[in-house]
């Protein structure tokens, strides 16, 4: 007998994609889908729990969503970031979070200053994939291989470097990325 193809899913907050995905496989697609908090531990720790249900699939879709927000590391910026963490009540009082503007007193050169540094700073942030996502796609990356993997990625999200050569796929509202999806999947199943 035959194993089932099995898909585990990886997923960051956005369960409203990971909803989808999942239907699509199951539904549409007539495959099985591990998803990790769907599935019992078993006594087992999180790691044990991720290694045995991961040794149990021959695919998988990483769904890399804009979850989380980094920007690069700079020394000028750090002390800066802590600076304007005292400054947030500050910018409050003059961006009320309905707000689009901020009004600050042009004769207060120090508040125009800060806003402009805090502008810059903020300019550099990327909206990243969840820590958890990362690491679970490098481990399906050195288990699977990358052929056995596909990256689904929202339009804002950062991707990692160094991954050329990923088979990434771009989530988009009007569901192309169903027939992408289908494609590597239906593959795989028939070879």
């Amino acid at each position: 007998m035959a194993d089932k193809f099995r898909v585990f899913i990886v997923h960051g907050t956005n369960h409203r994609i990971l909803e989808e995905v999942d239907s699509y496989i199951k539904n549409d697609l007539g495959l099985d889908s591990i998803i990790l908090q769907n599935e019992p531990a078993a006594g087992r720790t999180i790691i044990e729990k991720f290694e045995n249900y991961a040794d149990s699939v021959k695919y998988a879709i990483v769904i890399l969503s804009d979850d989380d927000f980094g920007l690069p590391r700079k020394d000028s910026e750090i002390g800066f970031i802590k600076q304007m963490s005292d400054h947030f009540k500050w910018l409050s009082t003059y961006l009320p979070l309905s707000a689009n503007t901020i009004h600050i007193n042009p004769e207060n050169r120090q508040q125009l200053k800060d806003y402009r540094q805090f502008s810059d700073l903020l300019s550099n942030i990327r909206y990243r994939g969840r820590q958890n996502v990362i690491l679970e796609m490098g481990y399906f990356m050195g288990k699977l291989g990358r052929l056995n993997l596909a990256i689904l990625y929202t339009p804002d999200v950062e991707l990692p470097s160094d991954m050329q050569g990923f088979n990434y796929i771009l989530y988009d509202a009007e569901g192309d990325w169903k027939q992408k999806i289908a494609k590597e999947i239906l593959h795989k199943t028939t070879h």
